[in-house]
């Protein structure tokens, strides 16, 4: 398999296990279900960080993020039905209740006096009573994306 092909299954593959699953897969668990190598598994997870789909554990082959899923329980938790996902912030955890196509909430801390926030969605419109606040302007999201 050439190396587009594969970085494209892999992909496929990334988000949908991030859907169904409720987080990204491991190498290994990608690796088996694509029947590839987990070097080459390992060489696309790489390729695709590099080319700012995923961003890896620092030092690690793993994936920490496959925006807009977290791969670790974080304080952005989406509910949709039975089904559960972690955003990496706040308008990441809005952008899976888009990406799904479902309607849903978004449970969190208020940043300022940690009191619990609730945005409800349904039909692709939020309600509730939270200001998102993005602090660090887009075209910098990626000097530091794990802060931003």
């Amino acid at each position: 398999m050439i190396e587009a092909e594969l970085d494209h299954d892999v992909r496929l593959h990334i988000f949908a296990h991030a859907v169904t699953e409720g987080a990204p897969p491991t190498v290994a668990s990608t690796a088996r279900a694509l029947g590839a190598g987990e070097a080459d598994v390992e060489a696309a997870f790489r390729r695709l960080a590099a080319g700012k789909v995923i961003v890896l554990v620092p030092g690690e082959r793993e994936i920490l993020m496959a925006n807009p899923f977290a791969a670790t329980p974080t304080g952005f938790a989406v509910r949709a039905g039975d089904r559960q996902w972690y955003g990496n912030c706040a308008w990441d955890a809005l952008g899976i209740l888009a990406a799904v196509r479902a309607n849903g909430s978004v449970i969190a801390a208020c940043g300022d006096c940690a009191e619990p926030l609730k945005v409800a969605v349904r039909d692709g419109a939020a309600t509730g009573e939270a200001v998102l606040h993005i602090a660090v302007p887009a075209h910098h999201w990626w000097d530091d994306i794990v802060f931003t």
